[in-house]
């Protein structure tokens, strides 16, 4: 982003990130080049980037005109909450954005998915039928129960064929005798 005082540009680094875009492989994301703001943004807040996350960056993520800032922070132990942040209201001005009576928030910009927290330390997602959507290492999991079940099914189907054939040559044998 560019700075108005400054030549140089605004670097910011979020932990994650959400754009619509061509696959083109890249090192970074420069608006200027893109010619858009991310529309969603999140950050991992620690105890020692709490002021900057939580204070400074939303005032750049307002100025450069992000639509949806998600700030979850995991190791929070003064009893806030551990997933708020900030969006644009009807009028477009950024505000605060709270979670709801769930501890959810539902993104907009994310088509219908909503975020929540998962024993008290992960950051989880739904889709807009309310499903819970799998982790990777959960979908990784998933993939091998069904390709060893695949492989059971296959060898059953092997060894049933193989019976089956077995039992038509003993009927053939005993149609001969």
């Amino acid at each position: 982003m560019p700075r108005q005082i400054i030549p140089r540009s605004l670097d910011l680094a979020p932990d994650l990130m959400v754009v619509e875009a061509d696959d083109a492989p890249r090192t970074s994301w420069d608006v200027r080049v893109e010619g858009q703001v991310p529309p969603f943004v999140l950050e991992v807040v620690t105890k020692d980037s709490w002021e900057r996350d939580t204070v400074e960056k939303p005032l750049l993520y307002d100025a450069m005109g992000v639509q949806e800032y998600v700030i979850f922070a995991p190791q929070r132990k003064d009893g806030g909450p551990l997933l708020f942040g900030y969006r644009r209201d009807a009028e477009g001005r950024f505000v605060p954005w709270d979670t709801d009576e769930q501890g959810a928030l539902h993104s907009v910009v994310l088509a219908g998915l909503t975020l929540y927290v998962e024993e008290g330390e992960w950051l989880r997602l739904r889709d807009a039928q309310g499903q819970r959507l799998p982790s990777a290492e959960e979908e990784a999991e998933r993939a091998e129960q069904e390709a060893a079940r695949a492989e059971q099914e296959a060898a059953a189907r092997q060894a049933a064929e193989a019976e089956i054939a077995r039992l038509r040559a003993l009927l053939r044998q005993q149609d001969t005798s």
